[in-house]
């Protein structure tokens, strides 16, 4: 079964990249992707980057605004909604020159639709001195009418754009499966509670990989093509999210595509949204902590029925067109539109 979801995988994937390649070469369109120099957003814009560029466009990355340069011949400019990159454009006019302003929402309240004071001064920003064609979010369409309520109400639009697959870089390999476990992400304080009761009862008994930032110093961080290699040689590849997606119906993370793409197989705790996504043929799911640990024991050892439910994750994956082409084709027919 393992080399089906290999060869399955390879077809899907040639398919993928036949349709994308240059696809919009003829539009011309040079992107200037001004980002953060550091976190989980500088290395999304730098995937964004590679995609646009394989689907025909001309992208520049910015990690810093010059106040004298001249920043002529951009059709787009991305970066995220909030002052800490609005004030460096604001300084240098060229920048409100560019046709096309897409700003990726931010909010320090994302439960509700209360804000912040910092909230309220990005939302002030954007309204009365740097005004984006749309912003984009990655929570659903039902919560970011509720959350951004008052975005809305002052007349800005925020389209909701999920996360997705790299299949430039994210597809199964015919290989051994080696590791009991694998999960790469960042030890957040966010995620605290999570951790201690889905990850460290399954790491600190069984033998596999943990990659990411903040777990100390032997454990080192993961350059973000190498994923695949641990997705494909991990029996389990554990999934969780933030406590967050659990009671709200907003988002599923990265990784859930990712894995799926990758042709591996996963246990994952239950956001709320999973449902739209994948269900149980495809995904191991887990209602609580309990359940978490008891499904990854029964699975551990059970190769043929992982690799069945790996299968059926991969090719809903595709069907469903959840790779990053299609969520960056969604911002670029917007802008044509």
């Amino acid at each position: 079964m393992k080399n089906e979801i290999y060869h399955e995988g390879q077809g899907l994937r040639k398919k993928i990249m036949s349709v994308y390649k240059d696809k919009y070469m003829d539009k011309k369109m040079n992107i200037l992707i001004y980002s953060p120099d550091n976190g989980a957003w500088k290395y999304d814009f730098i995937i964004w980057k590679d995609v646009f560029e394989f689907m025909g466009m001309k992208v520049t990355m910015l990690y810093k605004i010059d106040n004298k340069t001249l920043y002529k011949d951009f059709d787009l400019l991305i970066t995220i909604a909030e002052k800490t990159y609005i004030n460096p454009i604001l300084n240098n006019p060229s920048l409100n020159n560019i046709p096309y302003k897409i700003g990726l929402a931010s909010k320090c309240i994302c439960t509700s639709d209360k804000n912040s004071t910092e909230d309220l001064f990005n939302l002030d920003l954007i309204t009365n001195d740097f005004k984006f064609n749309f912003l984009i979010s990655s929570f659903s369409e039902k919560s970011i009418s509720y959350v951004f309520k008052e975005w809305i109400k002052r007349g800005i639009e925020i389209k909701s754009i999920p996360f997705g697959f790299n299949p430039l870089i994210h597809y199964p390999e015919n290989v051994e499966e080696i590791y009991d476990y694998f999960f790469v992400g960042t030890n957040s304080y966010l995620k605290i509670n999570e951790t201690k009761r889905y990850l460290l009862p399954i790491i600190s008994k069984y033998r596999g990989v943990l990659r990411g930032k903040n777990w100390g110093r032997s454990i080192p961080e993961l350059n973000y093509k190498d994923v695949r290699y641990f997705y494909n040689r991990a029996r389990i590849n554990l999934n969780y999210h933030l406590n967050l997606q659990k009671q709200y119906e907003n988002e599923i993370n990265e990784r859930t595509f990712v894995i799926a793409a990758c042709g591996g197989f996963q246990l994952v705790d239950n956001p709320k949204i999973l449902s739209k996504y994948y269900t149980e043929k495809e995904i191991a799911i887990a209602k609580d902590e309990k359940e978490y640990l008891e499904k990854f024991e029964y699975y551990l050892n059970k190769s043929k029925e992982r690799h069945e439910i790996a299968y059926k994750a991969l090719i809903k994956t595709y069907n469903n067109n959840c790779s990053i082409f299609h969520r960056l084709e969604k911002i670029i027919n917007c802008v044509y539109e």
